[in-house]
């Protein structure tokens, strides 16, 4: 018969091929980490046009969560306009319905869209810095796009 088949691996071979498989898992977590986080689009659109009984002029900020977790906006505080001064710009129109509507929990893909009163957006365009979403982790989303807003 045959002498028997006999692999001596050594002790550098298995130490390279375990930094490698390390490294190759690290890599995986974090993209897999990456890949996982909230990517959340804040955006603004003007002339919206409220139906019976508000027939007022909006303007509409829109979340868009492209993330692949959810989002939750808890209080209707949670978006609207940021003002030099550090006041904030926020609905209190009843086409939202707080009471009902928050806290919005916004899955994957999935938007929603809030009202502020046109008239007193343009009140305050001088003022405007940006748009935000706040999440219920306190983390803040803007959206600087608003200069077709102050004119």
């Amino acid at each position: 018969m045959g002498e028997p088949l006999t692999i001596q691996i050594s002790a550098e071979a298995v130490a390279w091929y375990g930094a490698i498989i390390a490294t190759v898992s690290i890599l995986v977590s974090a993209y897999s980490v990456w890949r996982d986080r909230a990517r959340i689009d804040v955006e603004v659109n003007r002339n919206v046009i409220g139906f019976p009984p508000n027939t007022k002029d909006f303007v509409s900020i829109t979340v868009i969560n492209k993330g692949r977790r959810p989002i939750i906006l808890p209080r209707i505080s949670s978006v609207g306009f940021a003002l030099k001064g550090g006041n904030a710009l926020l609905s209190t129109d009843p086409i939202n319905d707080p009471i009902n509507k928050f806290p919005i929990r916004i899955e994957e893909g999935n938007s929603t869209e809030i009202y502020i009163v046109e008239e007193a957006v343009l009140k305050y365009k001088n003022d405007l810095l940006y748009a935000f979403a706040k999440d219920a982790t306190g983390k803040v989303y803007k959206c600087k796009k608003i200069k077709h807003i102050k004119k």
